[in-house]
């Protein structure tokens, strides 16, 4: 592990130095990246826009329903994501429409998927570079979970959040990620694979509480 991992992220160091006596079970576990509504748009105005074409943070959400979910929002719902939005970030939200039940019941492939990614979280299609080389990382056994989050951190993702005037990414979403990929590193170095989904998440959750 280099060294200027564990400066950035001392406090999940800690965290798991606290764990280490399940360490020694966990590395003797078993071996074991368009038509209108695809761009979120809807005639000629984006969904949510006020009066003079402005973006706004209802309409960065409605492009969440019509791109991710593939429909417009409820009331409830796009009232509900507005408090996370202007409470958290538009990180917390893009991970709550991508880890939905409705949207995993879509049921979609790789190809699909990093689709979804370009088009919501970068408002553009795809190109051959990028997405061949999420498509290879998913291939590979790479949890859908880290790459979104490749997209969350990129500077294009940034830079349309800042468009609607919204945060990109709080600092509860890097102490989050933190938490991910050094879990990840750990299955990466000490087992020699990817983790699978179940045992990712049991030892993000442990290293977070």
């Amino acid at each position: 592990m280099n060294i200027r991992f564990l400066e950035v992220y001392p406090a999940v160091v800690a965290k798991w130095i606290n764990l280490c006596c399940l360490i020694g079970l966990f590395a003797l576990a078993p071996l074991s990246h368009a038509g209108n509504w695809g761009e979120g748009v809807w005639g000629t105005m984006k969904w949510g826009q006020d009066d003079s074409g402005g973006d706004t943070p209802t309409a960065f959400i409605e492009r969440f329903y019509v791109n991710i979910l593939g429909r417009p929002s409820d009331e409830g719902g796009l009232n509900a994501w507005l408090d996370v939005i202007n409470t958290q970030s538009a990180s917390a939200v893009a991970l709550g429409f991508l880890n939905s039940a409705e949207f995993k019941n879509r049921d979609l492939d790789d190809a699909a998927f990093v689709d979804i990614l370009y088009r919501t979280l970068f408002d553009r299609a795809g190109d051959e570079g990028g997405t061949s080389y999420w498509l290879q990382q998913l291939s590979s056994g790479q949890l859908r979970d880290m790459v979104i989050w490749g997209f969350l951190r990129a500077g294009e993702f940034k830079t349309l959040s800042d468009s609607f005037g919204v945060t990109a990414v709080s600092a509860a979403d890097e102490s989050s990620y933190g938490v991910r990929t050094f879990t990840e590193r750990f299955y990466t170095v000490v087992l020699g694979r990817q983790p699978d989904q179940a045992g990712f998440d049991g030892w993000v959750s442990a290293l977070s509480a």
